[in-house]
């Protein structure tokens, strides 16, 4: 069996006493899609800051590829191979779509040349459907299209390894979902891509993952796939905070909110 791409060992982290990451080991396989649930509050975005260097551990160990990304910064790790998105889209608002890939390039003096970037950009456009976009300023995006832009800029990062994406559907449109995933599993099969995936879309996450963890108060506490994680004794206590059988996670709803619509807990600890 080939050696895991990511191996996480005993990360903690705290914020002013409290503990957002408890003691998370787990790996990541090359080429696997991997999908982090939980209730909001439980410490995902801050897993995934401590894997892309946004945010160092108070202790524990975060390898990639057979070697630590000890004290590493997330230019340095970001250069390893490892790419990110964020729960709200970060984009040059002023630049055009194109201009907006066309930077990982010039941010990157290794790469190759203007023409092959540009080609490569282009490519990048059409994977996510926003070549008819290509000149049109970033601020004349919607929100869902911001989105798909992030996620274009994420995969034209070279190398690329692993890509972490922070709740990339949310409150996006029906069919720009339907780009994302469509974008994701070609960048996986074409390019053995390892992507985790943080994201309240059930439905979404069981077309794209073929195994889910759930985090809950900081701890790893459930793995496998989505329908035999849903009915763990643990991971129904966490959402809903009592145990019982057919009441874990439902499809279509966002995790960590009651049918109510209202989330028992804050949002994960940036």
């Amino acid at each position: 069996m080939d050696d895991p791409l990511l191996i996480l060992d005993g990360l903690h982290k705290s914020f002013g006493g409290v503990a957002a990451v408890r003691g998370v080991s787990t790996t990541l396989a090359r080429g696997e899609i991997r999908g982090l649930i939980g209730p909001n509050g439980s410490g995902k975005t801050t897993l995934l800051n401590l894997v892309g260097g946004q945010t160092r551990p108070d202790r524990g160990w975060v390898v990639l590829a057979g070697r630590s990304l000890e004290g590493q910064p997330p230019d340095a790790i970001a250069a390893r191979g490892v790419a990110r998105t964020f729960q709200l889209p970060r984009v040059f608002r002023h630049m055009t779509v194109l201009e907006n890939l066309l930077v990982v390039v010039c941010a990157d003096h290794r790469r190759a040349g203007w023409v092959e970037a540009r080609r490569d950009a282009e490519a990048l456009l059409r994977l996510v459907h926003l070549d008819g976009l290509a000149h049109a300023e970033a601020r004349t995006l919607s929100g869902g299209q911001a989105m798909l832009l992030q996620l274009a800029r994420c995969l034209a990062q070279r190398p690329l390894v692993l890509c972490l994406l922070d709740e990339p559907f949310a409150g996006v449109h029906p069919g720009i979902k339907e780009r994302m995933v469509q974008a994701i599993h070609e960048t996986n099969r074409a390019h053995g891509v390892t992507f985790l995936v943080v994201s309240h879309e059930m439905p979404t996450l069981r077309r794209l993952a073929g195994r889910v963890s759930v985090m809950h108060n900081g701890a790893w506490i459930a793995d496998g796939p989505l329908d035999a994680v849903a009915r763990d004794p643990r991971v129904i206590e966490a959402y809903l905070g009592r145990p019982g059988p057919g009441h874990g996670p439902e499809e279509g709803r966002a995790p960590g909110r009651a049918a109510d619509g209202h989330s028992g807990q804050p949002r994960d600890p940036a």
